[in-house]
């Protein structure tokens, strides 16, 4: 049984872990998705804000003063690097979209609300999310008391196989699927990757039934291996997806700017994209005002300096990460060498996370244990579950750490497991004597 199970389920998750991780400083810790810090250029990024301001004094024609002291004031709710970013989606993920349709946000979290807010404002309204999902989006749902419906998400035929029977179940039961939260790419917190074939179909089952999705892609630009996949938006015709986008990953978390980009006509209506646009924006300005023009500038400039591309900020950190998930996966073939037949685990094609599935349960109690005795932190994966089915795997998050970390990290977490494997089996031949 999952402990956390209540409607403050997100809240304890993370209040327990920053006090394990507050209580056990010096444990290598697994549990943070955080990117890693090594790549950053805070001075040249700071600097690079200027230039912004230069370019918004030319377009609205104005002296570079009055552009400085109209940035450094409340602004536009929608943003004012629409624009770039356009720029950017297009040119490092082929999204074709307009700036119009897009909404600059406080980090992908704010869009993410906007999101739902703006689709289940109704109480038979539901959202539908993959089990297991990133916490964030679960954690909105409840606050908001948004009902969640959830789709199993060990493999992907599993996926589109469960995923029509959940919509249709919902609907016979005289409720509405809106949403369908998804993260195509290295999802958060399994690393798997749909393939182009999954994307069609979900795409066709979203469109029949009048079911947005919101394709949140915060790890897109980090493939590892084999050829990137289109994004839904790229693919949608029918004007189901809601792009969400971040520059956390590919820039500094501490930027706090997202984005969300709508299709041209949402579920094949131009006027309902433009209502939903209105209802968007009129939310956004209720709960934010506007995301501050000071990091969009910062942010704009190293677009600018950049050609409207992160590509370049990327690799490095991608050469890191490939590194970071190799090792990780050779700790793991070193340290669990005779024990190949009760754990294993996937090797994630891009992203931040691994999944480890072990022949018994991994809970809090758990993650204690390893801290205190082992000083190594990792996730359960029934943090991330809305059901007990993910009770025996872990997460293990590759991002934020370096090579000798993972190493000894991976060896202080198998002594635990291996000693849980012990006690697990002396306990069933004892059963088997009696």
């Amino acid at each position: 049984m999952n402990q956390f199970t209540s409607r403050e389920a997100e809240v304890d998750v993370m209040n327990f872990l920053n006090e394990i991780s507050y209580r056990y400083p010096e444990a290598i810790s697994f549990a943070s998705g955080r990117p890693t810090d090594k790549h950053f250029n805070i001075q040249r990024w700071l600097e690079s804000a200027a230039k912004f301001i230069e370019h918004f004094s030319v377009k609205q024609g104005i002296s570079y003063q009055r552009a400085e002291q109209l940035i450094s004031q409340y602004g536009k709710t929608n943003g004012v690097v629409n624009e770039l970013i356009a720029e950017q989606v297009r040119k490092d993920q082929g999204i074709n979209c307009c700036d119009k349709d897009i909404i600059i946000t406080n980090g992908c979290q704010e869009a993410m609300a906007l999101c739902l807010l703006s689709l289940c404002r109704e109480p038979d309204d539901v959202l539908l999310v993959c089990n297991p999902t990133y916490i964030g989006i679960t954690g909105l749902a409840d606050v908001l008391d948004i009902e969640v419906c959830s789709v199993d998400y060990h493999h992907e035929a599993q996926l589109l196989q469960t995923l029509g029977v959940k919509i249709e179940a919902l609907i016979a039961d005289k409720k509405r699927p809106r949403a369908f939260y998804l993260m195509p790419d290295f999802d958060n917190p399994s690393g798997l990757q749909l393939s182009l074939q999954a994307r069609q179909q979900i795409l066709e089952l979203c469109s029949k039934y009048d079911v947005a999705i919101l394709e949140d892609n915060p790890y897109g630009l980090f493939q590892y291996n084999g050829e990137p996949k289109p994004a839904l938006y790229q693919l949608d015709e029918s004007g189901c997806v809601i792009y969400l986008g971040t520059y956390a990953k590919t820039l500094c978390p501490a930027i706090r700017i997202g984005y969300l980009i709508l299709p041209p006509h949402f579920l094949g209506d131009v006027q309902r994209q433009q209502a939903l646009s209105d209802k968007l924006s009129s939310l956004k300005s209720y709960l934010s005002v506007n995301t501050s023009q000071i990091t969009q500038a910062i942010l704009g400039g190293v677009l600018l300096d950049n050609q409207c591309s992160v590509e370049s900020l990327v690799v490095q950190p991608r050469k890191t990460y490939l590194d970071n998930r190799d090792t990780l996966v050779a700790a793991l073939e070193r340290f669990f060498a005779d024990y190949r037949d009760q754990v294993s685990w996937n090797i994630p094609a891009g992203g931040f996370f691994l999944k480890l599935t072990l022949p018994f349960k991994f809970n809090s109690q758990d993650v204690a244990q390893c801290a205190q005795h082992h000083q190594v932190i990792c996730m359960p994966m029934s943090y991330f579950a809305q059901d007990n089915q993910f009770d025996n795997c872990v997460r293990l998050a590759f991002s934020n750490l370096d090579r000798d970390q993972i190493v000894l990290g991976v060896e202080r977490l198998s002594r635990y497991i291996i000693e849980k494997l012990a006690a697990q089996k002396l306990r069933i031949d004892r059963q088997e004597r009696a």
